[in-house]
């Protein structure tokens, strides 16, 4: 599997992650204060419990995606690259 698929399977890994890690956390907060009497105060643990669980899924995916192998540039790409860094000075 090539490197830009990796990563490509990383990111799309990440969004459901994310989604799941900031909708659960506040829709549980909000229910329980439904339940509870303490809307504000449940959903706003629900907001700082999503915050953290969503870092710690970001800290993991950087984690991961640095571990990914760096493709070598060819001799002509690397001179396009070059190339476009000179123009973008201009």
């Amino acid at each position: 599997m090539s490197a830009k698929t990796q990563f490509f399977g990383l990111i799309i890994d990440m969004s459901w992650q994310l989604a799941i890690t900031v909708i659960v956390p506040i829709l549980l907060g909000v229910y329980a204060g439904k339940k509870v009497g303490a809307e504000v105060a449940l959903t706003i643990v629900g907001l700082v419990v999503a915050l953290i669980l969503s870092t710690l899924v970001m800290v993991r995916v950087y984690k991961k995606a640095n571990s990914l192998p760096v493709p070598k540039l060819t001799e002509k790409e690397r001179a396009a690259v070059k190339k476009s860094y000179e123009e973008d000075d201009d």
